[in-house]
């Protein structure tokens, strides 16, 4: 007994392509999936995420990245800003400490302006002299970085 090879619910054959016109397949690619980004920047982002929340989970500091019974994350005040990312920083010494900033920024959902306000002076001088070193120094009224 020989098996037709038929699908049933579209009468399809298998294995045959049919292409009923020639027109060319377009598409957009969304938004959420382009990046500006080198493809080393994004692997070199998401190893530090990884490495960022090991660390975290592992220190006192893991009460700001678990939620609680609602779903809702401990809001980090000014100095918990201020020690999580000296925390971080005297750990995690062989990555750019702007890629750390930005990466703490991400974590705990603080905008750039808030975490850089909430560091000390001598942390924000460093920024500042990384961001000089790399030629990305944008001086304004606001904030050195941005």
């Amino acid at each position: 007994m020989s098996r037709n090879q038929t699908d049933k619910i579209l009468d399809n054959k298998f294995e045959s392509i049919e292409q009923e016109n020639s027109l060319p397949i377009n598409f957009v690619i969304s938004g959420d999936y382009i990046s500006n980004r080198s493809e080393e920047d994004k692997i070199t982002y998401n190893v530090l995420m990884e490495t960022l929340i090991e660390l975290i989970d592992e220190s006192e500091y893991k009460i700001f990245n678990m939620p609680d019974d609602n779903g809702n994350y401990k809001k980090l005040n000014k100095i918990d800003i201020n020690k999580v990312y000296v925390y971080a920083a005297k750990k995690i010494t062989n990555y750019s400490i702007l890629d750390l900033f930005g990466v703490i920024s991400d974590l705990f959902d603080i905008s750039y302006h808030k975490l850089y306000d909430s560091l000390s002076n001598k942390l924000k001088e460093e920024l500042i002299i990384e961001l000089k070193c790399e030629g990305n120094y944008k001086n304004n009224s606001k904030s050195p970085l941005f």
